[in-house]
Formats: structure tokens, sequence, C-alpha cells
């Protein structure tokens, strides 16, 4: 748990949950028992913006991580479907996105290795 979440109030920590289910300020005010000015307030507030921050960032690694174990599947059924279907359309369609998909799977790879060099260069000057 980072620091700043520790230094959120119990109703802070609820609004940010029903925020990252999606709830708009005013609905997230009423869910937790709040005036929707409050909310607010504590979207101008710093503490607040970094672990709001904080939980987009974990929900959207999670989202990763669960994309990432299904996209060996997910590349299969696109190959079977190129090969096998039986409508010319699904096949072609599939046929067109595999070099799609592998260039976008080379292009993350090569910046995810860039960017790995990059810090650790930063990381060996500090």
């Amino acid at each position: 748990m980072s620091q700043n979440v520790a230094k959120l109030t119990v109703k802070q920590a609820q609004a940010i949950d029903a925020l990252m289910r999606g709830d708009s300020v005013l609905d997230a005010a009423k869910a937790i028992g709040v005036n929707p000015r409050t909310v607010h307030r504590w979207l101008n507030d710093a503490t607040f913006v970094v672990a709001l921050d904080d939980a987009k960032r974990h929900a959207v690694r999670h989202a990763t991580r669960k994309l990432a174990g299904a996209l060996d599947a997910a590349t299969s059924s696109v190959i079977h479907l190129s090969q096998s279907a039986e409508d010319e359309g699904v096949r072609l369609r599939a046929a067109i996105a595999i070099p799609s998909m592998l260039h976008d799977l080379s292009e993350h790879g090569d910046f995810a290795e860039r960017l790995a060099a990059l810090e650790a260069a930063r990381n060996a000057k500090s």
C-alpha cells in the first residue's frame, strides 16, 4: 500500500472504489453518503489524485495480465479461422489480421526492450 493510500479516510477510499467501478462523481457521492462537492474537492487534492491514479494503474496491470493470458488462445483462434472457416469473408479477415497482430506484438516488444535499456542506463547514472 502506498503512503498516499494510507493517508486516505475511509470515505475517500470508498470514493475511489466507486469511481473505479465507473460511477459518476454524483453517484459515487451518493453511494458513500457525502456531498458531490466533497468528491470534487477530493479530486483536486494531490493525495487523493495520486491514490486514484495508483488504483487506475493497478487496474490496467491486472487487465493486461488477463489479456496476456488469453493472447495465445486468441492467436490460435485467428489462425484456425484463417485456415478453416467456412465463410470466405471470415477467412480473409482472419488472414488479414495475422500480419497486423504480428506487427503490433513486435512493436510492443521492441518498445519494451528500448524502455528497459533506457531505464537501466538512467539507473546506472544514478
